[in-house]
């Protein structure tokens, strides 16, 4: 995902009470779809224990001008 220029500061979330045990807070952040739109964190079951969720992040592209996403991921 590309981006024009750099997103938003995030959106404050309030964390409720995980749902279930052994659910992991994932944070929202900003996705770009021809504008800037708020995606909203939600509590998530992790793939196997232990594992540690890596949170989406825009780096500046090569080119110096545009933003790309790189994906969050479970390690």
């Amino acid at each position: 995902m590309m981006a024009p220029n750099s997103p938003p500061p995030p959106q404050p979330e309030i964390i409720i009470q995980a749902p279930a045990q052994g659910l992991v807070w994932i944070p929202g952040y900003w996705g770009w779809q021809n504008r800037w739109i708020w995606i909203p964190g939600q509590w998530v079951q992790p793939p196997r224990p232990n594992a540690e969720w890596r949170e989406h992040r825009w780096r500046r592209h090569e080119d110096g001008e545009r933003y790309r996403m790189e994906q969050g991921e479970w390690r």
